[in-house]
């Protein structure tokens, strides 16, 4: 006579199979639970503080599409002689458009990149290209500040101060009055 052993299997394992012990996995855990918990914030933390303290990085694509205009086609015009010249022309004209000095120029007067504005932070200085709380005006460039940062702070609603050197010699202007008229 052989005896029908029938072992009741917890609903683990029958998943996972006779051999797993849920009894052993709980005392596993609870052994080792610190350990998770601390690595894990350990990770977390390394991961907000490199975000937090690195410069963002920027990266720009563009995607240029050429229609040529066919007016043989538009003008419902049957001819293949009327069509392979036009695109071309088109084309040509096209690239002659976006090569031509005077619109490059607009473009790069558009963006105004004569002026960088910073903010200084404590470890880093975040770059507030293009949301400036003000606009710097240049009418004339001097060699001696070129290149150099000035420092800018707010002291009112009419008065601001400037320091050209970088050592705290901070100078009092008035908002609306040109560059030379300025108080202590």
């Amino acid at each position: 006579m052989t005896k029908d052993n029938r072992t009741i299997l917890s609903p683990m394992q029958r998943l996972l199979g006779e051999d797993f012990n849920p009894a052993l996995l709980m005392i596993m855990i609870r052994k080792s639970l610190l350990w998770c918990i601390l690595i894990m914030l350990v990770t977390v933390s390394v991961s907000l503080l490199y975000l937090r303290y690195t410069l963002p990085t920027y990266e720009v694509n563009a995607a240029l599409i050429v229609k040529p205009t066919n007016t043989a086609q538009a003008l419902n015009i049957e001819g293949g002689l009327f069509q392979a010249k036009n695109s071309n022309l088109d084309i040509e004209k096209d690239i002659q458009l976006m090569k031509s000095n005077v619109i490059l120029d607009g473009v790069i007067d558009s963006l105004d990149l004569l002026v960088s504005y910073y903010l200084s932070g404590k470890f880093l200085n975040e770059e507030l290209y293009p949301n400036h709380p003000f606009r710097i005006h240049v009418e004339n460039i001097d060699d001696k500040i070129t290149d150099q940062p000035i420092r800018f702070r707010f002291i009112s609603g009419q008065k601001f101060q400037l320091d050209f050197s970088g050592d705290d010699q901070w100078k009092t202007y008035e908002f609306g009055k040109r560059g030379g008229e300025h108080t202590r």
